[in-house]
């Protein structure tokens, strides 16, 4: 159902994108928010971004439009997660934010595009090869023209 990895000395879940779905329903919904909010936690965590703010994606899932906005912009985070684990980037936003309205099915999709990312930075783990900073390193000025 989910297991716990550790990447970097820091712990994320890899969790079933289809059990994460189905506990949607018996908790009348209650479960959807508690995923958002540890998947935002995760991608801020691993992406080391703190403009990731997930008390605040969190409470914007009960905000019209804006709910849409942000699940479009959770899956782009999803991306520079899927580019810093050295994965190809497979995920693409309109397609969760489609399948938001569809049975919330963007549950399944967007998990199982963390869950490559987080699957790319084990096999880097394991092969030694270290994950890239998230933000690139800053470029030094040029020399003073003479």
């Amino acid at each position: 159902m989910a297991e716990i990895v550790t990447i970097e000395g820091q712990p994320y879940v890899r969790r079933s994108p289809w059990v994460s779905w189905l506990l949607i329903f018996p908790t009348l919904g209650v479960y959807y928010f508690v995923w958002f909010y540890k998947l935002h936690e995760e991608a801020k965590q691993y992406l080391q971004d703190e403009t990731i703010r997930p008390g605040l994606m969190t409470f914007s899932q009960f905000i019209p439009i804006w709910n849409w906005v942000t699940i479009y912009r959770f899956a782009e985070h999803i991306g520079a997660t899927q580019r810093r684990a050295g994965a190809e980037e497979t995920v693409e936003p309109i397609l969760g934010l489609v399948l938001a309205f569809v049975a919330s099915l963007h549950v399944v999709y967007l998990q199982s595009e963390f869950n490559k990312a987080i699957e790319a930075a084990l096999a880097a783990a394991v092969r030694g090869t270290p994950t890239p900073p998230s933000t690139p390193p800053a470029v030094p000025p040029p020399p003073p023209a003479r």
